[in-house]
């Protein structure tokens, strides 16, 4: 009974192993575009060039690159990012080609291939990388960020990864050299934070949410009831039941240090109270 009841049992295991390839193999093939990009297709590039950096990065203004001014947290703001390059070179390097994968929140969006300029002039110099339909207070990152660049000084006619796959392309990145790195674009500091409505008698909690300029932050709370705190997620009990106007104060690390403030309603609610009338007795005659 036993020696029959083998071969079974093997096809059976043997059958569930091919269905857990299969699952595997449909994940695979419905896995967000990020997951193939951490390894660009072989281009051969030679990315251990010490000799153009990626010094900065940044949302700003999409003509002039200016630093973005404050928001409110939420507003949708058209901005563009843009990207210091230097070039410590004494020769021009030329057919500069960025390849990055865009994450907003810590959550992939797109895969980006863009030639952004023909020429990069030794010394520092700075340009518009991607336009950005950007809601005020996103973290936005650019994974796997490649530059690359030639010593051939011809125009950079490429606007896709065509540059890998040969076909003729002008940019003849198969044997350029490269910059490559992880990158957290730089935000304008926004003071942010969330909170819970709460009972009279209850401790309402405070969650800070704030993003942009340079850590570690310091915090100055105004509760609305003549109390305050530096804590950065504080607990405060009210006196009583009512609306309080409560701010937070952000102040950033920065050389020449950013503050945003922030403020919200919060409300205290009465405790719950109920009344219970008791009925009149009622008497019955046998």
């Amino acid at each position: 009974m036993m020696k029959s009841d083998y071969p079974k049992v093997l096809r059976r295991g043997v059958a569930g192993m091919i269905i857990l390839l299969l699952l595997l193999l449909l994940l695979g093939a419905f896995a967000p575009a990020a997951m193939a990009a951490d390894v660009w297709p072989d281009c051969n590039w030679g990315c251990t060039a010490s000799d153009t950096d990626v010094t900065r990065v940044w949302l700003g203004n999409c003509t002039t690159g200016a630093d973005l001014g404050p928001c409110n947290p939420g507003d949708p703001v058209e901005t563009c990012i843009w990207a210091n390059f230097d070039n410590t070179a004494t020769a021009d390097r030329y057919q500069a080609f960025v390849l990055f994968d865009l994450y907003i929140n810590y959550v992939y969006t797109s895969t980006i291939e863009k030639c952004v300029v023909d020429k990069i002039p030794s010394g520092d110099s700075s340009y518009n990388v991607y336009t950005l339909n950007w809601t005020c207070g996103d973290r936005v990152e650019l994974r796997n960020f490649t530059l690359t660049w030639t010593t051939q000084n011809k125009p950079c006619t490429c606007n896709e990864s065509a540059c890998c796959t040969g076909g003729g392309c002008d940019c003849q990145h198969q044997k350029s050299k490269c910059y490559a790195g992880n990158i957290t674009v730089e935000a304008p500091l926004v003071a942010n934070f969330t909170f819970d409505n709460v009972c009279f008698c209850t401790y309402t909690t405070f969650t800070d949410k704030t993003t942009g300029g340079k850590k570690p932050y310091t915090y100055d709370w105004d509760f609305d009831d003549g109390n305050s705190s530096t804590a950065p997620n504080p607990t405060h009990h009210y006196g009583k039941n009512g609306t309080y106007n409560v701010t937070l104060t952000v102040t950033d690390s920065n050389t020449t240090p950013n503050t945003d403030s922030q403020s919200y309603n919060v409300t205290v609610y009465a405790l719950p109270s109920c009344n219970i009338t008791a009925p009149e007795a009622v008497c019955e005659l046998s």
